[in-house]
């Protein structure tokens, strides 16, 4: 929505739909980190094209919007898909082999004809048979009924018997059977963890995106349909590139892989694979030092709170007994001062649990945004020996601020909103640094 004045907080909204986004925004200050990481992954998935395996067309009568707004195509787990409408089947796809095949490079194994489809064209029955006659591998359902009163239905069904009679036809089965027999799976993973991949290929390089779809911590064998290449692991949040473990067997490649808490992240093989197989050896933490000295926590001026308060112990603020601090939304530094016994190698400050982004700044020396799980940043350039100076600002969400601004002899409230999005009673939402911080070494 758009903000035209700079005194109202967070601002005008879109009611139920969309979200605040802009400079009102408590993190706007603390965005770029996020963005960056939007970027990458853009880019990323905007490299090559796109690899599917089915061609899922919908019907004539209807849009993708309506009949997959509550349902999804019935795709099996590790292939991917790609809708199609009449103008697609009619005028972009073609016959090589078995293989749908378009002038951009996309390449489908099976064409899926939606189960919903109650009525056809005999124009579109006619391109279907056409197309199976050609050798493409068809399942799903072929309507009985033709679409049209233009049309007639004895010479529908006529040709509907030819094209059920095809071998290459498969009426009435199951995507997941014949797409098990047409080619192996493009990703494949442990069924205990529930996984999504997209896959984009180029002449020199495979990029497979991988989302745990889960908040549990993992680590897992995931096969990949891809031989001959070296794996990478790609990390958007900050573009670093790590090996891994991999193995090449029966034309696919099996890669080790170490998973966050709802992460997500791009397996990308590239140049030749000079060996069938490589073990890396994981990195190992160990605890140097656990903070456990008073912070002093300052907070954002003009948003309620005290200038600064003392937490000898991290706790949510909401537990404060201060209404300002309790309801504070904004941005609170947190300063301490402690003595690492040792340093050398790459030192990593773990945060605990954040809510919700940190910027990290040791010594003086800035190290980073965080705005996730795990809420993990080197400091390896910037600590020392002996004393060092820490400070993390934690930035929270609106939400407890609107809330307290909603309290039973509020007079002066911080924030404005064109509607009531939350009410006095709601539950506040947990914020600031709540820990615990401890110093890593990782070798």
């Amino acid at each position: 929505a758009h903000q035209p004045l700079d005194d109202k907080f967070p601002g005008l909204g879109l009611g139920r739909y969309g979200q605040w986004f802009n400079r009102h925004e408590t993190w706007a200050e603390q965005a770029k980190a996020w963005t960056d990481y939007l970027a990458r992954s853009c880019y990323m998935l905007s490299r090559g094209r796109f690899v599917a395996d089915v061609l899922w067309f919908y019907g004539e009568d209807s849009n993708a919007t309506a009949v997959y707004s509550r349902c999804l195509p019935d795709v099996p787990d590790g292939y991917n898909y790609d809708y199609a409408n009449p103008e697609v089947l009619y005028d972009m796809v073609r016959v090589e082999g078995s293989r749908l095949v378009t002038d951009t490079g996309m390449d489908y194994k099976v064409l899926v004809i939606d189960p919903s489809i109650a009525r056809m064209s005999f124009k579109m029955l006619s391109r279907i048979a056409e197309l199976a006659g050609q050798g493409a591998v068809v399942c799903g359902s072929i309507p009985e009924k033709c679409a049209s009163l233009t049309d007639d239905q004895e010479r529908f069904d006529a040709l509907r018997r030819e094209v059920l009679a095809m071998p290459n036809v498969h009426s009435g089965q199951s995507c997941a059977k014949v797409l098990a027999e047409a080619c192996a799976p493009d990703f494949i993973h442990d069924p205990a963890h529930e996984m999504l991949h997209v896959h984009r290929t180029l002449p020199d390089k495979e990029i497979y995106w991988v989302k745990n779809l889960s908040y549990d911590r993992f680590s897992s064998e995931v096969s990949f349909r891809t031989s001959g290449r070296t794996p990478l692991v790609w990390h958007p949040e900050d573009a670093s590139v790590t090996p891994v473990s991999f193995r090449i067997e029966n034309g696919r490649t099996v890669v080790s892989l170490d998973f966050e808490s709802d992460d997500a992240f791009f397996v990308v093989f590239e140049g030749s694979a000079v060996m069938a197989e490589r073990k890396v050896r994981p990195r190992k933490r160990e605890t140097v030092l656990e903070v456990s000295s008073p912070w002093t926590v300052s907070f954002q001026e003009g948003r309620g709170a005290p200038k600064s308060v003392t937490m000898d112990k991290l706790a949510s603020v909401t537990e404060h007994p201060d209404k300002g601090v309790k309801y504070f939304s904004g941005t609170a530094s947190y300063s301490t001062t402690v003595r690492l016994p040792r340093t050398g190698g790459r030192v990593l400050l773990d945060l605990g649990e954040v809510k919700n982004m940190a910027q990290v700044s040791v010594n003086g020396t800035e190290c980073g945004t965080v705005w996730k799980e795990p809420f993990v940043v080197d400091v390896t350039k910037a600590v020392r020996k002996g004393e060092n100076t820490l400070e993390i600002r934690v930035t929270n969400l609106w939400v407890n601020r609107i809330i307290g601004d909603c309290q039973d002899g509020e007079e002066h409230p911080l924030t404005y909103t064109p509607m009531a999005f939350y009410k006095a009673d709601d539950p506040l939402l947990p914020s600031g640094l709540l820990g615990p911080v401890v110093f890593k070494r990782e070798r």
